[in-house]
Parts: C-alpha cells; sequence; structure tokens
C-alpha cells in the first residue's frame, strides 16, 4: 500500500507513503516539486487514484479472507475440541464455585451442629443438678418416713390427723422419686427437623449469556456525569434463549450520571406452568455504598 503511485492533480506522480501521514488535512505541499499545495480530496477522486486504491484494497481484502480460510482449517479437523475449550474456564468458575459453596455449606452445617451439641450438654448438666437437688430431698424424706411413729395413748383424732399428714408425705415422696426417674431417663429435648426448600440457583449464581448491546446516542459514552443515553439490549439466539430456564442475560454496562445501568432479561416461570419474558433496567452506583438513591425516568421498549 506504501509504495503505490498516486497521480498528482499537477500531473506528478509520488508514492502513497509520502502523502499518507498529510490525508487528514485539506490540503497539503506537493511532495514532488513543493512548490504549491495539492486539495486532498480533489488528489483522491482521480479516476486513476480510485482504481489504484481500491484495486490494492481489494488485494489486501483478498489476502486477509485466505489468512482467515487458512486459521478456519485449523479448527475444521476438530471444532469440538475449540468449543470445549472456550467453555472449560466458566466450566472451571462452576466447578469452583461448587467446592466454594460445600466448605461454606459444611462450614455453616458444622457450627450449627457444634451449638445443638452444647444445648444438649447443657441441658444434661441441668438435668443432672436438679437430679442431685431431688435426691437429697428424697433422701431426707428418706430418714424421716422411716421413723414415722404414732403412739397408742395419744387421742384417735390426734392419730387420724397424723396418719392423714403422714400418708401426705409418703405420697409426695413416692411422687417425688417417680418424677425424678422420670425426668433421669427422659430427654427433655427434641429434635425437629425442618423441609428446606434451599434456593440453589441464588446461593450458587447464575450463567448469563454475553449478548450484544448497542448504544444509540449522541452523548459521549466516554463521559460518566452525562444525564440521558439509549441503549439496547440484542438477543442473537432468542430461539435458545427460550430454552434456557436458568440463563439470565445482562448488556454490557452504560455509564450515566456516575451510574452503571445495564438491561437485563430472563424467562418468568409461574404457578401455571406460563413463562413469560422478564426485561429490566438495573442500576449500581460506580462507587460502592449502602446507603444511596436514585430517581430516573426509564423507557423501555421490544
Amino acid at each position: 500500500m506504501e509504495d503505490l503511485e498516486i497521480t498528482l492533480p499537477c500531473g506528478f506522480v509520488t508514492k502513497f507513503k509520502e502523502i499518507n501521514l498529510m490525508m487528514d488535512m485539506d490540503k497539503f505541499p506537493c511532495p514532488v516539486c513543493k512548490t504549491h499545495f495539492v486539495k486532498t480530496d480533489q488528489c483522491m477522486n482521480m479516476t486513476r487514484n480510485k482504481l489504484v486504491m481500491n484495486k490494492a484494497k481489494m488485494l489486501m481484502d483478498q489476502k486477509s479472507l485466505f489468512e482467515s480460510i487458512k486459521n478456519l482449517k485449523v479448527f475444521e479437523d476438530d471444532p469440538k475440541f475449540y468449543i470445549d475449550e472456550s467453555f472449560d474456564e466458566i466450566k472451571n468458575q462452576i466447578d469452583l464455585r461448587r467446592e466454594e459453596i460445600k466448605l461454606m455449606f459444611n462450614e455453616k452445617v458444622d457450627i450449627y451442629y457444634d451449638d445443638l451439641l452444647k444445648t444438649i450438654d447443657k441441658q444434661k448438666e441441668l438435668k443432672l443438678n436438679k437430679f442431685n437437688d431431688k435426691m437429697e430431698k428424697i433422701k431426707s424424706f428418706e430418714n424421716d418416713t422411716n421413723n414415722l411413729i404414732i403412739y397408742d395413748d395419744i387421742e384417735i383424732d390426734t392419730k387420724l390427723k397424723l396418719i392423714d399428714y403422714y400418708s401426705k408425705i409418703i405420697k409426695y415422696v413416692t411422687n417425688l422419686a417417680e418424677t425424678t426417674v422420670v425426668d433421669l431417663t427422659e430427654a427433655s429435648l427434641q429434635f425437629k427437623p425442618l423441609d428446606v426448600d434451599l434456593d440453589i440457583q441464588n446461593v450458587f449464581g447464575k450463567i448469563n449469556w454475553q449478548e450484544e448491546t448497542k448504544i444509540i446516542s449522541v452523548n459521549d459514552q466516554k463521559k460518566t456525569d452525562q444525564e440521558e443515553t439509549t441503549f439496547q439490549l440484542v438477543i442473537n439466539n432468542f430461539s435458545n434463549f427460550l430454552h434456557a430456564r436458568n440463563m439470565v442475560i445482562l448488556s454490557k454496562p452504560c455509564i450515566v450520571n456516575n451510574f452503571e445501568w445495564k438491561i437485563q432479561a430472563n424467562l418468568v416461570e409461574h404457578e401455571n406452568d406460563d413463562t413469560t419474558l422478564g426485561f429490566f433496567l438495573r442500576c449500581d452506583p460506580l462507587i460502592s455504598s449502602n446507603v444511596w438513591s436514585v430517581n430516573a425516568n426509564v423507557e423501555l421498549s421490544i
């Protein structure tokens, strides 16, 4: 390309490399005689120059095509290998996440398990202390009940009252002994497993499709303080998306007023087995903060 011969409007011929760096200017000094200026548009719109440039570009494109086909043939022999390779990274990420979830879940289960055992040990200690207290009372009453005396020379009414009093003591101690045995041999705690509907999708994570995002705006996307913009999420393989129940599609982020905005699309399943398409606008601040709010006027359309 650099060695192409370009004909100047003044009739002289020069190499393209001599004028290439000056093509952005409206005019440039003649590289041959250097006595006058050449208008860039006039020079490049000359029929011969168009022919030379277009032919050179076509040959370059042709060469690029041959290189692309040559590179493609490398993949032709074993396309499955390269497909597998392209998904290996996300598979590795999923495998790592699985192990992380296992470790995290096992750790939480072990901590909770230890807490339950501590509760049991505490109750066992309390029960033992309670048993020892009751045994002291029972032993004290046992000595008293072994020495129950009703003298013959007292009045009958007094004897009846003593018998009634002693009977109550005997019943009380008997009941105390029996309940002590029950309390000692029966567990005061009960374990009740709960039916857990673990939302593994929210815990584990989702696979997001990388789809095309088109920015349609007169604003400068490099600026973070612009006030408005328009952007699109393009789902290229919508038929595949319809069969993906756990997929979430996100657009590339668009920065407006120092907030990161994304379009999210996913399938929403209802109780009657109907499925609808949901699409939303997500907003995240560029600076991490636990307290923030934003008011925005948004128009979503399909």
